[in-house]
């Protein structure tokens, strides 16, 4: 019967071990006889472990793509009133050329134009997709009799001339949609 309890010993002494270790006591210490000549033996107490916090973190959300400013509002110079305005959105395919011409605008409107001598053409643009206009390459032509004249380039900005043909070329190696802002004017004064 001594070697059973030998053998008994070790192991409540164990057990009250994982006992004070699993269970919530306060932290009270536990004592286990060990035989009956043995003396109460204190058990260290178990300590708290930290714990992993499982809540999911909030991600950065994706910063938003910056939208594309509109083409400026068109601004007449002195001794010019505005017969009309409106906005076009075309999108030229990479080498793509849009062809504008003034008397078809005015057409378009509803207006008469005036004759070549007293009309303007304003053009404002800007490109909008893709934006950021990263490798876009956006020029502006006039044709009329006698030549054709670099008027603009760029991926925004203002122009201003007479009768003729303007030419909107994307140069670039990508599609390109473009607003352009226009107004018809005559000189007046």
């Amino acid at each position: 019967m001594t070697s059973n309890l030998g053998m008994l010993v070790p192991l409540l002494a164990g057990a009250a071990f994982l006992l004070a270790a699993c269970g919530d006591d306060g932290g009270a210490a536990v004592t286990v006889p060990a035989g009956p000549t043995a003396t109460p033996t204190a058990v260290p107490t178990a300590t708290a472990m930290p714990t992993a916090d499982l809540t999911p973190s909030p991600t950065a959300a994706p910063s938003p793509t910056p939208e594309a400013p509109n083409a400026a509002p068109i601004e007449l110079d002195p001794g010019v009133t505005s017969l009309g305005e409106d906005v076009l959105l075309p999108t030229l395919q990479a080498g793509g050329v849009l062809n504008l011409d003034p008397i078809d605008l005015a057409g378009e409107l509803g207006i008469t134009p005036p004759p070549c001598a007293a009309l303007v053409l304003y053009l404002s643009w800007q490109v909008r997709s893709p934006y950021p206009p990263e490798g876009v390459d956006i020029e502006l032509y006039w044709t009329r009799m006698g030549g054709t004249d670099l008027i603009g380039e760029g991926t925004s900005g203002q122009t201003s001339r007479g009768c003729g043909a303007i030419q909107v070329v994307n140069n670039s190696d990508v599609e390109v949609t473009v607003e352009i802002r226009y107004a018809i004017g005559e000189i007046t004064g």
